[in-house]
């Protein structure tokens, strides 16, 4: 008998509950050291599942199956039946229907360089994230220099009109996460 386990690395607005299903997005980590796990049914999102270390396969029930190694990704609808089949350690990006969400894998280097953002202007906020997979990264944002180590994740959120350039350096690798949304508080 195997056991997984989720840790949630950030939820948006701040005040929402997972098991309420009142996020507009979740970024999570999942260790699981079983064989075969079924996913949970999230029939009001769209899910973006990373492998940070280990290979799965996930089998779309009367959809499609995806064979996915270390640093490889799949996109799915969260009402699909899954189950995946492997003992892995992955990254998850949760994001309400009608808005949008992505992830990249980035080799943090020794020389600075700007990241790729997407622009979606149909939306009025937007997140980027950075998780550190291994090694270590400085994430630099108008006036601020944020260090990160493994397992450890920084959130930017900004309105629309607030876009700045993020850079990037270090020796590492980084799970970059971008999510565009509308959200009136």
């Amino acid at each position: 008998m195997g056991w997984w386990e989720t840790t949630e690395i950030g939820i948006f607005p701040e005040d929402s509950k997972y098991l309420e299903r009142n996020f507009i997005w979740r970024l999570s980590s999942a260790t699981v050291d079983t064989d075969e796990s079924v996913f949970s049914k999230l029939p009001d999102y769209d899910r973006v599942l990373l492998v940070l270390k280990g290979d799965v396969v996930l089998a779309h029930d009367g959809q499609r199956v995806a064979r996915l190694k270390e640093l490889e990704q799949d996109r799915f609808d969260g009402a699909y039946n899954t189950k995946s089949f492997g003992k892995i350690t992955d990254y998850n990006l949760m994001v309400s229907k009608g808005n949008q969400g992505f992830l990249d894998v980035i080799n943090a280097t020794k020389v600075s360089k700007i990241v790729d953002t997407s622009d979606y202007p149909n939306y009025d906020s937007f997140t980027q994230g950075f998780y550190c997979r291994d090694g270590f990264a400085t994430v630099s944002f108008g006036n601020n220099i944020l260090m990160i180590k493994p397992g450890e994740q920084i959130i930017i959120n900004f309105a629309k009109d607030e876009k700045t350039n993020i850079s990037i350096m270090g020796d590492g690798v980084l799970i970059h996460s971008q999510v565009f949304y509308n959200y009136n508080a």
